[in-house]
């Protein structure tokens, strides 16, 4: 009999892979919710979002939304850190940063200044994910920053609790297409020293596109941001890891307190790539990494579209057994 543990062990190899994230299955509103929610097609688990204006997509001219980010000061978005290092693949004065519901229609933009990642950011291991992106002109007033959580997390209290993920990625594996603004609420399954999980496996899932997204405490009308997107498996489907922001208040200070260094990101120029230039699978691969475009130091991998029609063939199966 096949069971999920199983199942993990067979798609281990390919799991914790950096994503720009999306999700499924319509979800009852909040009775906060400022508006209704309209009726709209089930997706990797939520339902599509028009509140939390603070959030919002990094999209570029060619590659659309490539990543989500929160508004944290009228000039200032806390995204993950792979979302900015992707200077190989989009050019800087390519960036901007969407507020809206959806970046192919209205919505208000702002061409990004700088950018920055966490001094001891790892794109091997996905540590310390977490950057920031200072625009070169204030979102509206009409934009309200969100606040971010200060009090240490403890596994005892917030293991189980229910937070709400918001980000522009895919409705499903299969698809290229980013870009609409939806949410889906996911238990905490576990609480580790600077990263937390989440449950609710195969049903909901944040998915590539997502990644920089802010995981939400909402409690009546407050509202703070606990985490920030980071990596998943590929099928979007079995874990997702989200990076703690109460334990990185020390990076995210000083650019509130008016700090507006040079960027610390650079192009990395790595031509280690040039032998494979014939590589039959360049055109033909799924991105399942840190963002829409590519990536920067390769913590995600490139995977054949076969092999992501194998995984969930399997995924299918393991769920009838």
């Amino acid at each position: 009999m096949l069971r999920r543990s199983a199942l993990s062990l067979l798609i281990a190899p390919l799991m914790l892979l950096p994503a720009p994230f999306a999700f499924a299955q319509d979800e009852a509103p909040d009775e906060s919710d400022e508006l209704p929610p309209r009726p709209v097609r089930k997706i990797i688990g939520g339902k599509k979002e028009r509140n939390h204006k603070a959030v919002g997509a990094l999209v570029s001219d060619e590659d659309g939304a490539f990543c989500t980010g929160t508004l944290i000061a009228p000039d200032l978005v806390l995204t993950a850190a792979h979302c900015l290092d992707v200077l190989d693949d989009i050019p800087q004065e390519e960036m901007f940063f969407f507020i809206g519901s959806n970046t192919e229609k209205k919505g208000t933009k702002r061409r990004i200044k700088s950018l920055h990642i966490h001094p001891k950011y790892d794109s091997e291991e996905i540590k310390h994910d977490i950057g920031i992106a200072v625009l070169e002109r204030p979102m509206p007033s009409s934009v309200k920053p969100l606040p971010f959580r200060r009090k240490k997390m403890k596994a005892s209290t917030w293991k189980g609790r229910k937070v709400l993920f918001v980000g522009y990625g895919l409705t499903s594996v299969l698809s290229m297409k980013t870009g609409v603004k939806r949410s889906v609420k996911l238990k905490i399954a576990d609480v580790e020293a600077r990263t937390f999980t989440n449950e609710d496996l195969f049903e909901k899932n944040t998915c590539q596109g997502d990644s920089g997204g802010p995981a939400l405490y909402v409690r009546g009308s407050k509202v703070e941001i606990v985490g920030l997107v980071s990596s998943g498996d590929i099928l979007c489907a079995l874990i997702g890891v989200t990076t703690r922001v109460d334990r990185y208040t020390d990076f995210i200070d000083p650019f509130l307190g008016g700090d507006r260094p040079a960027s610390n990101v650079t192009p990395r120029k790595d031509t280690s790539d040039d032998e494979y230039e014939d590589d039959p699978f360049d055109d033909e691969d799924v991105c399942c990494g840190g963002c829409s475009a590519g990536g920067s130091a390769q913590p995600h991998r490139l995977v054949p579209v076969g092999v992501v029609l194998a995984l969930l063939a399997l995924v299918g199966l393991g769920r009838r057994l």
